[in-house]
């Protein structure tokens, strides 16, 4: 008989159930409108839950067998939650349920454990990827391992407060320093034109009637033929742009809206200067370079959070003077994000990369 730590052998054919969670206070700000599975954090969780189930021989989880939540591990009262729940217990055939870690499950033992109960009885067991634990059913107990599968539950809702609190510290201190947590899209440094001139300049062309050239179509057209050949590809990329642009205006008074407009075409001009593209989502990255601007992608996060947010009250005191913008450019190593840091050790060596 196969050790309750092992994967049993019955696994290998069974049907995983995958669900992923994390609390709203994890999520990007950015993403907070999006759907649950979305959320970077909650793809990562995905992906990494895939490649755990991989290397140990057990089968792919297929699309509609998997499900995601925003939402606090102290309640079960959650979307996606009752959804798998309900799809795993209607299962024809040996199933079981995948989560990264116990804490995914729930953050709260009680529930955790009251949810948990019609799984037990249908022999359903809970596997944590992260650690290898696999929760006890009721003809496979396991009892060592749902000892150390509650611990975990529990050892993390003590926890949780105490990291929230260090999240939110290092959160705040990045805003105050105007970082926001996620990119903010490209400025099209090297389109003919600026593309936000092109929209305000010809806004009025909406409003014109189809047979004279006018609407919607016509102007995202426009705005993608006036800006080629390294603007928008998209015809409907104004609507976005168009949409914050009249965000900005609604909130910002004219003099604030005259200094973010400065500032974003002093930005736009040093990105041309520098022949890069710091916004990873622009059509191409230089025109002329083939080395990363390792200055510019460190300056970039700290202009990130005025140039989308000049109105909010986290961003709008932290436009950079030229200062700090050439002390980010000279200093770049310590100040490149942690992912970045990753990258130009893979690219550059491990030369001095101040963390």
């Amino acid at each position: 008989m196969a050790s309750e730590y092992e994967i049993q052998t019955w696994m290998k054919k069974a049907t995983p159930f995958v669900y992923a969670r994390i609390s709203d206070k994890e999520q990007s700000p950015d993403e907070a409108k999006l759907p649950a599975m979305k959320h970077t954090p909650i793809k990562d969780q995905i992906e990494s839950m895939k490649m755990k189930l991989k290397l140990l021989g057990l089968k792919p989880p297929v699309k509609d067998k998997v499900w995601a939540d925003v939402a606090s591990g102290g309640t079960m009262d959650r979307t996606g939650f009752k959804q798998m729940m309900e799809a795993v217990l209607n299962h024809k055939g040996r199933a079981y349920i995948v989560v990264s870690e116990p804490s995914r499950w729930a953050r709260n033992t009680v529930r955790g454990n009251t949810a948990y109960e019609p799984l037990y009885e249908r022999d359903i067991p809970i596997l944590s990827t992260s650690d290898g634990l696999m929760s006890g059913t009721a003809s496979e107990p396991r009892t060592n391992v749902q000892f150390l599968f509650n611990i975990k539950q529990g050892v993390a809702e003590s926890e949780r407060g105490n990291l929230i609190d260090r999240v939110k510290r290092k959160r705040d201190i990045r805003i105050s320093e105007g970082i926001l947590p996620a990119g903010i899209g490209t400025l099209y440094p090297f389109s003919r034109t600026d593309p936000l001139d092109v929209i305000n300049e010809n806004i009025h062309v909406i409003d014109l009637p189809r047979k004279e050239g006018g609407g919607g179509a016509a102007f995202g057209r426009l705005v993608v033929q006036l800006t080629a050949p390294h603007g928008p590809t998209s015809e409907a990329y104004y609507k976005k742009e168009l949409e914050r642009e009249n965000e900005r205006i609604a909130k910002l008074t004219p003099d604030e809206y005259a200094t973010w407009y400065a500032f974003r075409k002093k930005w736009r001009q040093l990105q041309k200067e520098r022949d890069y593209d710091s916004q990873k989502d622009g059509p191409i990255r230089s025109l002329n370079r083939k080395d990363v601007d390792w200055g510019l992608k460190a300056a970039q996060r700290y202009v990130n959070g005025y140039l989308r947010y000049p109105f909010s009250k986290e961003y709008r005191d932290t436009m950079p003077s030229d200062e700090q913008i050439q002390f980010y450019l000279d200093n770049y190593q310590q100040h490149l994000s942690d992912k970045d840091k990753k990258l130009y050790i893979q690219l550059v060596g491990k030369r001095s990369v101040r963390r």
